[in-house]
């Protein structure tokens, strides 16, 4: 990248290309707890019925909760402020977090 960066400084030289705009879908992977795994096999159960549909699949579940999250970023954000303090409130004081001890001046040699 960088020598790309310096061939584009010298005189004479081509203007920067455009970005090339990514078309195939990224994957990701979500470890879930086994009761949060529940709660969405149930829920997509339950959204089958609702639809009038054989079966809802988790990957189709979890576009559209992501699409109606960036509709609606408020809940969410909400519901990761209070998640993020009850675990700040469980977790043991980490090494990080403890106060460090004090220091103690050391005779000179």
């Amino acid at each position: 990248m960088a020598a790309a960066a310096g061939r584009r400084s010298r005189p004479g030289a081509r203007p920067a290309g455009q970005t090339a705009i990514r078309s195939k879908p990224v994957r990701i992977t979500l470890d879930l707890s086994p009761e949060l795994y529940r709660q969405l096999t149930q829920w997509t159960g339950a959204a089958a019925v609702a639809l009038d549909v054989p079966r809802v699949a988790l990957a189709d579940a979890m576009r559209a909760m992501i699409r109606v999250t960036t509709e609606n970023p408020g809940e969410v954000l909400e519901r990761l402020r209070r998640e993020r303090e009850e675990l700040a409130e469980a977790a043991p004081r980490s090494r990080l977090q403890r106060p460090a001890p004090p220091v103690t001046a050391r005779p000179p040699r």
